[in-house]
């Protein structure tokens, strides 16, 4: 536990360091300052003299709104010269919207270059300069995908012969460092403009480096790649124009995602209500997570089959509803838009379902709940999406996506192999209900109706989901016995769940004058036990009851500390599931070693295991079995 604190401080520290960094470098990044902010007209302060790397400060001063703005820029005395510049000349300077003290003049920056250039767009004569980011200008700073050059702000300076790149690379403490490389314009190949970002490949020493880059806007980008050489590889595909058709295509046919959103809406309403009902805040309420719903194995085998879908909206926790809801929020439209909307609450729904059975089929005891499952049918529906690329579909862009995702499942995967507690049957069974189904249903890109040969496709996808459950309900169920057949290795990990506390409505630690209350006379009441019938003439069904009792006499205040069901089947309580005649081996291959050991007299044995289910052995079998909380007393 301690290791995994130090590494996650550690993990935390290095993203708030990384952030910092970022932000320190975005503040110089022109690029914004051109494309988005707004122009001033400013008056030169001072200029300090030049310091040990040969730069002076130029200190700007002007007013934006009425409000008095001061920005220092730095320059080389050779810029300043030729442009003249004294205290108190004029000069325009660009300025961030948002942070008007962020701001440059220009002037300055092109005059640092010599010759002197004309900046972006140029007239195709002399050296043109280009002022850039590194990083996607609308990505947040701390999911930035990184570079291979580790590079933010810089600038671009293409002349006849080459390309000049200068630009910084942030720091986790202190100033960014800055970078220069120049290359010939014959070593560049495969320049591709979208909008304002830029794409090209420079070779070194044979190999191919991508760079990508965004200026201030559209008409800079076309004229950077109209400077750069035309040469194409027989891979240069286009991508780029393919990938923005697609996502165009699909903002087209479905700007909005109702169905995502209500999604998030519905999750988030339902943690907050179950938050309230008691089933825990940060910490969940196993028990009260039970009541509300989630797939608890003893009660959805019992008959309450509604609890495969309705477990999906419940969740462990904040975090564990944080955790799924992000990952809804970032995978949720892009599917949505692929499948439209009907499409995809058919295949988010059919997943869950899908995940509850399989936790049903895996796990002989569990108590499952969350949203994880479904949206690893969303997962799932987009993989196949992809891997059937219907009409309309560049093969490009399926391979590039397929690849991602696919790499996404498994990082999923793998995060949750790390993480105790976690329904890999359900995120299992989720994937290949929405696969499934998504291979079924995928339509072409764009398409914003169906033809009756589609339509008939979208009812046997609904068909198939629907009558998949009827099916189980009308088979009734795996049995204890047929799970036990099936885990032949035993169970590779149990699904949290609840202590149970209570059985066939007695709860642990209820006193003698609040069972007298609730329950009546008993069948047989003796100085600490009592015997309760469950069942009808002729059918045994008997509860037994014990109490702590520390001295001699039964007294009102003395709470329960076991419960036990001998009897029939069809009498038996719903919290857990009904063991009697197993053999002691059958209950070590389901739930593993017992966490506590009793022997009594004449040879019978209790054993305690999974979520509070105490066994009491004769001959190494089950005759009765029920909860009990000497265990617990004795270890708090």
């Amino acid at each position: 536990m301690i290791p995994e604190l130090v590494l996650t401080t550690l993990a935390l520290a290095a993203v708030v360091h990384s952030a910092a960094a970022d932000h320190r470098a975005r503040r110089i990044d022109r690029r914004r300052m051109l494309a988005d902010g707004a122009g001033a007209e400013a008056t030169v302060e001072a200029i300090s003299p030049p310091d040990a790397d040969g730069d002076c400060r130029v200190t700007l001063r002007y007013r934006v709104g009425g409000r008095a703005c001061r920005s220092e820029q730095q320059s080389t005395p050779a810029a300043i010269a030729a442009l003249g510049l004294v205290p108190g000349m004029p000069i325009a300077v660009r300025h961030r919207l948002d942070r008007p003290t962020l701001a440059f003049a220009p002037a300055l920056a092109l005059a640092a270059h010599a010759p002197r250039p004309v900046l972006a767009p140029g007239d195709g004569i002399g050296p043109t300069l280009y002022v850039a980011s590194f990083e996607d200008p609308d990505s947040p700073a701390p999911f930035q995908p990184k570079n291979a050059q580790g590079w933010t702000a810089g600038e671009i300076l293409v002349d006849a012969a080459s390309l000049k790149l200068r630009a910084v690379r942030p720091r986790l403490r202190g100033k960014p460092v800055p970078a220069s490389r120049t290359f010939p314009l014959s070593s560049i190949q495969n320049a591709d403009a979208l909008g304002c970002l830029v794409t090209f490949e420079i070779l070194v020493a044979g190999t191919p480096n991508l760079i990508r880059l965004w200026v201030a806007d559209a008409a800079s980008a076309a004229d950077l790649v109209r400077r750069l050489p035309a040469t194409r590889t027989e891979a240069f595909v286009p991508a780029r124009a393919e990938t923005a058709d697609f996502h165009r295509r699909l903002l087209a046919v479905a700007p909005a995602t109702p169905v995502t959103t209500a999604l998030l809406v519905v999750n988030a309403l339902a943690f907050i209500a179950a938050a309230l009902l008691g089933a825990g805040w940060l910490v969940a309420d196993g028990d009260r997570l039970v009541a509300l719903g989630s797939n608890y194995t003893a009660l959805t085998l019992g008959g309450q089959w509604w609890r495969l879908l309705t477990n999906a909206f419940l969740h462990f926790g904040a975090i564990h509803l944080a955790f799924n809801l992000v990952a809804l929020w970032v995978n949720g439209p892009f599917a949505e838009r692929l499948y439209g909307s009907t499409r995809y609450l058919l295949i988010y729904l059919a997943a869950a379902l899908g995940a509850s059975l399989a936790t049903l089929w895996w796990y002989p005891l569990a108590n499952s709940a969350g949203a994880s499952g479904a949206i690893f049918g969303v997962f799932g529906a987009t993989l196949a999406f992809f891997v059937r690329a219907p009409e309309g579909m560049p093969s490009a862009v399926a391979a590039r996506h397929r690849n991602w995702i696919l790499l996404f499942i498994a990082l999923s995967f793998l995060l949750g192999m790390r993480i105790p507690f976690v329904d890999h049957a359900a995120h299992l069974g989720g994937l290949l209900t929405g696969f499934a189904l998504g291979y079924t249903l995928a339509r072409p890109v764009g398409a914003r109706g169906t033809d009756p040969a589609r339509e008939r496709q979208h009812a046997l996808g609904l068909a198939v989901a629907v009558a998949a459950v009827l099916a189980v309900l009308a088979l009734g169920g795996p049995t204890t016995e047929a799970i036990s057949a099936t885990l032949a290795g035993g169970v590779p990990g149990v699904v949290p769940h609840p202590t149970v506390t209570s059985l066939a409505g007695i709860r642990l630690g209820e006193t003698r004058a609040e069972l007298d209350a609730a329950r009546g006379a008993p069948l047989r009441d003796g100085r600490n036990t009592r015997v309760y019938d469950l069942g009808v003439p002729g059918h045994p069904a008997l509860l037994e009851v014990t109490f702590r009792a520390a001295g001699a006499g039964a007294a009102a205040g003395d709470p329960v500390g076991a419960i036990f069901y001998r009897g029939d089947k069809a009498y038996a309580p719903a919290e857990l599931l009904y063991v009697t005649g197993q053999a002691h081996d059958r209950f070590v291959a389901d739930f593993g070693q017992p966490a506590w050991l009793l022997h009594a007299n004449a040879g019978i044995v209790y054993e305690m295991y999974a979520d509070g289910l105490t066994i009491e052995l004769d001959q190494g079998r089950a005759r009765a079995y029920g909860v009990q909380d000497y265990y617990r007393t004795l270890h708090d």
